[in-house]
């Protein structure tokens, strides 16, 4: 499983796609784990997607303290 750690806890992540790099940020409660959506699976014909679980949510690690939004712009 593709993790980094970032600060206090482990981040998940994955490449998708072909082309230029392109990072994807997808909304609070995103999970990787769900399937890709029709404009997800666009962008991955013309570009490498990272891909990545926010704190808490998906596969990544969940702090034991409340998340601030700094915390989500470090990572």
């Amino acid at each position: 499983m593709p993790v980094v750690r970032v600060g206090d806890i482990e981040l998940y992540y994955e490449y998708r796609g072909k082309g230029p790099r392109l990072l994807r940020l997808w909304g609070t409660g995103a999970d990787l784990r769900r399937p890709l959506t029709a404009f997800d699976r666009r962008l991955a014909e013309h570009f490498t997607i990272l891909a990545l679980d926010q704190r808490g949510m998906g596969r990544s690690g969940k702090p034991d303290r409340p998340c601030s939004m700094a915390d989500y712009a470090n990572d």
